[in-house]
């Protein structure tokens, strides 16, 4: 079985990129038809080998594709890749909202209450360290 490859497992919606897809071939599948799949079985994307459109090296055996699916809410969409007949493993990847200046803030705020109950934790350890070590046996 063929391993597909994303060069993220998480997109925001409406990324004009698109993720970028690689899966690498024998020499004998070199010439076979290699398309992208949805979880519904439709072939969304053409793998090239060409050195363009995303692939790296021409004529290195790892085909390549880009694709954006039309997502409009968040979700987490699952890919295959069939080489004539064969099929590879699949990859989900999830589609988010992009952040906002709020979301962001909100982020901000709660990572402040998890540093203040960090020290807070880290300042009860310390005491009851310092009163084991002081403790009579």
């Amino acid at each position: 079985m063929h391993e597909l490859v994303a060069d993220s497992e998480y997109q925001v919606i409406d990324e004009n990129d698109g993720v970028v897809f690689e899966t690498a071939v024998t020499d004998s599948e070199a010439s076979s038809d290699i398309g992208l799949y949805d979880s519904d079985g439709n072939r969304v994307a053409d793998f090239c080998d060409n050195g363009m459109n995303g692939d790296r090296i021409a004529g290195d055996r790892i085909y390549t594709c880009s694709y954006q699916p039309p997502v409009t809410e968040e979700s987490e969409e699952t890919f295959g890749v069939r080489i004539d007949d064969n099929e590879t493993d699949t990859i989900s990847i999830r589609y988010f909202d992009k952040l906002t200046d709020e979301d962001l803030a909100a982020i901000e705020a709660e990572m402040k209450k998890l540093k203040e109950e960090k020290r807070r934790i880290d300042a009860i350890l310390f005491a009851s360290q310092r009163v084991k070590m002081f403790r009579p046996n």
